[in-house]
Order: C-alpha cells, then structure tokens, then sequence
C-alpha cells in the first residue's frame, strides 16, 4: 500500500495507549495512584493558569508511588503523561483531574479478573471519551448513561 503524499494528522485518532492490559499491576498501580493523589489534591485543574501544578504534582507523584528504590515498577517508555490521559479517555479519571466515577473504586476493589473486566468494561461505556484529557472534556453527541448514580467530584 502506497502512503499518502499529504498526510491529514488532524484526522487522526486523539488516543494512543500506554497500558494494554487492564487487569495487569503497571494499569492496577496507575489507577490507585491516581485515585490517591487526587483524594488528597481535590478540585479542577486549570491548565490555562501558569501556578496550577496539579498535573506536574501529579506526574512526580506517579514516579515517586511506582518505584522501589531505583527499580520503577512501571516502564517509563509511555510517558506518565501518556498514561494519566489515557485514565482521563477511558473515563476512569474525569476530565482536568476533577475526581474519579464511583465505579473506579470498585475496579481497585474487584478480586478477579473477570470482575474487573465488567466493572472496567461499565467504566468505559458510561465515561469514555476519546476527546477528553487533562485538558479537555468534550461533550458525547450521543449519551450511553443507563445510570443515574453521580460521578465523584473532588471538591
């Protein structure tokens, strides 16, 4: 297949994954570790002000809670970054770090894999969006809520 002369990367997708498997100790540590620093520094970041550094702290703080020692207990390759969006797009986090779904909790609790898959799997149909970030929260053109149960927002 021949590629493209003038390459569109604005139609490219806003997603690319630091984490594949989901039932894996790299995501389980990445997720508690958001749920974590964001129980203890609630409230919206405001990436448009320059003294806001909710999201840096929150970087430094994955790298301090996913080593022991020198040994980082995960890869480093995608950048925290990479791995905190991701969170935010599969709607474990919410957008500008502003809480987590209730449900986020039970998927640290689950004590199965096949638990966790539903719970991740309930996660992604009731907050995922691939526009989202840290940075962004835009809204679906189509809900797919079943549920009326609030989202947890850190205030």
């Amino acid at each position: 297949m021949k590629n493209r002369v003038n390459q569109v990367y604005e139609e490219y997708w806003n997603y690319t994954a630091a984490f594949t498997d989901f039932n894996g100790e790299k995501f389980l540590r990445a997720v508690r570790a958001c749920v974590d620093f964001l129980n203890v520094n609630p409230g919206i970041y405001d990436p448009s002000n320059a003294n806001d550094k909710k999201y840096e702290n929150l970087q430094l703080y994955f790298d301090e809670k996913c080593k022991v020692g020198a040994e980082h207990l995960i890869d480093r390759t995608p950048s925290y970054r990479k791995m905190i969006n991701q969170l935010v797009k599969i709607g474990v986090i919410n957008p500008f770090l502003n809480g987590y779904p209730y449900e986020t909790l039970d998927l640290l609790e689950a004590t199965t894999d096949k638990k966790r898959k539903r719970i991740l799997s309930k996660i992604v149909y009731k907050y995922a969006n691939l526009c989202n970030s840290t940075t962004n929260q835009r809204k679906k053109i189509q809900s797919n809520r079943t549920s009326k149960k609030p989202v947890r927002q850190i205030r």
